[in-house]
């Protein structure tokens, strides 16, 4: 049971109670028997190298992700977009935007074809809007990584450092 809940831990997105349940332990100590078997070093060993087997096997790392996370929290607008001597934006094709591509969250582009009276010509304008990850949740993510921002909270009121401990005597006093 010990090994197959090890398997259930990395199925199961690192939720003991729901791992140690699908691999039989009672409902009612599920939480308990995942505390257990995760302080044990030898299943604690066996939980890293099914992890890293995992990360492997999807080719995701700590380094890629916050590769990916930098690429969309220092993303840059002038990265995605051209610049005619009029000041007219245009949006770079994808190929050379490289992988800044992986920066746009949505991309809509709309053809409106106009005609014109008393002509056969048409005219096709083209509307791109696009929109990018998040950058602050982005870099708040990468911030935390680095451990940047750290929590902090204000006390007040008064702070008693009295201890008392309790000796018990034991017989020590009695003089029989």
């Amino acid at each position: 049971m010990e090994l197959a809940f090890c398997y259930e831990y990395v199925a199961n997105k690192f939720n003991g109670k729901q791992a140690a349940i699908a691999a039989g332990y009672s409902v009612k100590t599920a939480e308990v028997q995942a505390s257990d078997l995760l302080s044990r070093p030898k299943l604690k060993l066996k939980v890293k190298q099914l992890t890293d087997k995992y990360l492997k096997k999807v080719e995701y790392t700590g380094e890629s992700i916050l590769n990916e996370l930098a690429i969309l929290g220092f993303s840059d607008m002038n990265d995605m977009l051209n610049e005619d001597e009029n000041g007219d934006l245009t949006l770079k094709s994808l190929k050379d935007m490289g992988y800044n591509t992986r920066c746009i969250q949505q991309l809509e582009i709309t053809n409106t074809t106009r005609s014109f009276k008393d002509s056969t010509e048409t005219q096709t304008d083209q509307k791109i809007k696009f929109k990018l990850y998040d950058k602050r949740a982005t870099l708040e993510l990468i911030g935390k990584n680095l451990q940047l921002f750290t929590d902090r909270i204000h006390h007040t009121g008064e702070v008693n450092n009295t201890v008392q401990v309790y000796i018990p005597d034991n017989g020590r006093n009695n003089k029989d």
